[in-house]
């Protein structure tokens, strides 16, 4: 039993969480003569549901709203296999039955007890906002057991990771901020408070505080040059003649340096010694910006770290006269960070190849802009934009779909241009890209079915117009303001319908890798195949990014072996031994 519950606390004594579960709801449903037979029914039965969807047991299931709220927000009934009328029933009736609850047991219900000793210091707060602000503290550690003259950092740390697993949102950082202000002004004015002082999380500010014009003039004009030189054909430091740089590279290059300059000043390296270019670079102030980030980042380093570190050595041979001495300590450090460059896809993305082959979600994911279009088709002439728009999103899935290509590619698809007839007006469409159009100058080519076809151009001639507003371009997916539809804009838009839809979350660039999923569990071992319709160089690409999925299917194999020998369901229980004691 939990020696700090509040004794008040009908279920204090047994609750296996230390507060009220559903399973104490249950028991109140069931033994209050006030509600009819009808509502108890329908609030035991959707209490039941909820804890089956989040799948979890009823005595581990919280009785307050903000407990489950992050659960019940990641629930969708496509993925449950539910109608959308029974899913949002049954969430109404668990979300009145919780209120029930709590309002009859005089807002217990709401969150875990607090014990005498808090409560104690709380009625002691004269402000209202102070005790609404450090009530929940204070019942996070009645439930954790901690007496209030033990608290330190460890617990509002906790506190906080506590907060962002079961509230609707995560604590922002001005709010942690005045929870820690408030407390140590408590200990100081209230004579019964705790002799303790909380760490003050520090301030979060717009860039760091640290103005771009405030950055030396030196070091501005060389991160200038650099990018101008880049934007042209030049020689590597070994000699070998490049291209420019892409906009975006230069973009990203260009991000990078002045993050890099605000990470310095944060780190305590005066602004005035940045005073060039070879002075960021130089290792004795390089290794301090990469160690903070490596910080950061926790035990391993993020693959940002490990790029910056290779993008320093990089413009530190090109673009600098550092002594070897230096290059030499840049190398050691890009080399102690590439050893921790991880092969293969990140957990999020593996989270969601799981899916893909675990279950039918993508079968969804196919079948979907058929049924955007034919509801978009719907109400053309009642809501003529929004109509277009649901088009435009039915016609950019289907082309994600059986063109898995980048996002630039996709939102600057060209009429005539990239989206092509080889064989007259009356053919196929083919989606083309010329090498200099793609990220890694790969020409790409995607012949598109005769389904595909007639979606694309119902999409042009009874949708498509619509969206022009007034201008005149070729750009399948038009712009507000002229040109091309603006790529976060287009892929933000594809992920929320697809997840408000069948309730998987995917990015316009996961639509990649779950095509390389695909591929792989169709035809095991094909990278040539995934190389070539994700337009890969090499086939080292390819074969590093992918093989996670090779293992997977493996182990997926291995299982099927082991069960094949697993007996039978109703096979002689195995009787225990008697032992003498």
């Amino acid at each position: 039993m939990n020696k700090h519950v509040d004794p008040r606390h009908p279920f204090s004594a047994h609750s296996a969480i230390g507060e009220p579960s559903f399973a104490d709801v249950l028991q109140a449903i069931a033994s209050d003569d006030h509600l009819s037979d009808g509502r108890k029914r329908h609030w035991s039965t959707s209490l039941r549901k909820m804890a089956e969807y989040i799948d979890r047991p009823m005595p581990t299931m919280p009785a307050r709203i903000s407990g489950i709220s992050q659960q019940v927000l990641a629930l969708h009934p496509a993925r449950l296999g539910v109608n959308d009328k029974t899913f949002a029933n049954h969430r109404a009736n668990a979300k009145a039955a919780l209120n029930w609850f709590k309002d009859c047991r005089g807002g217990l219900g709401r969150a875990a007890a607090m014990t005498a000793a808090y409560r104690e210091l709380l009625v002691l707060i004269g402000n209202r906002h102070h005790r609404d602000l450090i009530s929940p503290f204070f019942r996070f550690l009645s439930m954790q057991g901690v007496e209030p003259g033990s608290i330190g950092d460890e617990h509002l740390t906790a506190y906080v990771a506590y907060c962002s697993e079961t509230k609707f949102r995560p604590l922002r950082n001005s709010t942690i901020r005045s929870l820690s202000r408030h407390f140590n002004q408590h200990a100081e004015t209230i004579k019964e408070w705790p002799d303790v002082a909380l760490s003050v999380p520090a301030a979060i500010c717009a860039n760091d505080g640290l103005p771009w014009d405030q950055v030396p003039a030196g070091l501005r004009s060389d991160i200038e040059a650099v990018l101008k030189r880049r934007s042209r054909a030049r020689e590597s430091a070994s000699g070998r003649r490049l291209r420019g740089c892409k906009q975006s590279t230069l973009n990203l290059i260009e991000r990078k340096l002045k993050a890099a300059v605000r990470m310095a000043a944060r780190t305590g390296i005066p602004i005035d010694e940045l005073s060039s270019l070879a002075a960021l670079l130089h290792p004795d102030r390089s290794e301090m910006i990469i160690d903070a980030y490596w910080r950061t980042d926790g035990e391993q380093p993020g693959i940002y770290t490990i790029d910056l570190a290779t993008l320093f050595l990089d413009l530190a041979r090109s673009e600098t006269e550092l002594d070897g001495e230096s290059l030499r300590r840049l190398e050691d450090m890009r080399a102690t960070l590439e050893e921790h460059r991880r092969s293969g896809l990140t957990d999020k993305n593996m989270t969601l190849i799981r899916q893909v082959l675990a279950t039918d979600s993508w079968a969804k994911v196919v079948g979907l802009p058929r049924r955007i279009l034919a509801g978009a088709d719907a109400f053309r002439r009642t809501q003529p934009i929004k109509s277009a728009v649901s088009a435009q999103l039915a016609v950019a899935i289907t082309l994600l779909t059986m063109a898995p290509v980048r996002m630039r590619n996709l939102a600057t698809i060209r009429i005539g241009h990239n989206l092509i007839r080889p064989n007259g007006p009356a053919g196929a469409f083919h989606l083309i890209f010329a090498a200099n159009e793609v990220k890694n100058e790969e020409p790409l080519e995607f012949p598109l079915n005769a389904q595909v076809t007639a979606m694309i151009e119902t999409f042009i001639h009874d949708h498509r117009p619509g969206l022009m507003r007034s201008h005149n371009h070729d750009y399948l997916f038009p712009g507000e303001a002229g040109g091309h539809k603006d790529m976060k804009t287009l892929g933000g838009q594809i992920t929320k319908r697809i997840a408000r839809e069948i309730g998987l979350t995917i990015t316009p660039h996961q639509f990649r890798h779950a095509a390389a999923a695909l591929i792989l569990r169709t035809d095991r071992g094909n990278y040539e195949l995934v190389r070539r319709v994700l337009g890969h160089k090499s086939l080292g690409t390819t074969t590093s990014f992918y093989i996670g999925l090779e293992s997977l299917s493996a182990a997926e194999r291995f299982g099927q072996i082991v069960t094949a020998m697993l007996p039978p369901d109703d096979a002689q229980p195995c009787k225990p031994k008697r032992h003498r004691g």
